[in-house]
């Protein structure tokens, strides 16, 4: 079996029949964090490229900061500002390659909403194990899980 793909990625196209884990049980969207406007910080930008993605490499809401490309000046933005508490989107600007990583985040202090590929919209605690974060992320993993449960 081919490793675990997610629902969307950069210039990939996929069809529902693409989903073998099955609609319900795959996240096609989350909360982000924005970035704050003219700093910098592009994520949660809907009008960036690499803005509005995020990663199951991480829980949501992650304490470990997003990591970004260190090159773009101030690529973090202002992160102590009241727009973006720092709790909120934390972030680290001294990538020295571009692979960043950004974590899925709400201002919601226990969780985020996601909507799942079947249009149905949940609410997914912070303290998800990272085993079903990334199963209910994957859309042909062929894991069980399911994230009604939480």
């Amino acid at each position: 079996m081919s490793s675990p793909l997610s629902l969307f990625n950069y210039n990939v196209a996929r069809r529902m029949k693409n989903l073998t884990d099955g609609i319900s049980k795959t996240v096609a969207v989350s909360e982000v964090i924005t970035g704050v406007s003219a700093s910098g910080d592009s994520r949660g930008m809907w009008w960036e490229a690499w803005g509005c993605q995020y990663s199951y490499a991480r829980t949501p809401n992650s304490n470990i900061p997003d990591s970004s490309w260190s090159s773009v000046p101030n690529n973090c933005g202002d992160t102590a500002s009241p727009a973006r508490p720092k709790k909120s989107a934390p972030c680290d600007a001294s990538l020295t390659t571009w692979d960043p990583l950004y974590s899925a985040r709400s201002n919601h202090s226990s969780g985020v909403n996601v909507g799942m590929a079947d249009g149905a919209v949940l609410f997914i605690n912070n303290n998800i194990s990272l085993s079903v974060w990334q199963a209910i992320g994957s859309i042909n993993g062929g894991e069980t899980a399911d994230a009604t449960a939480f």
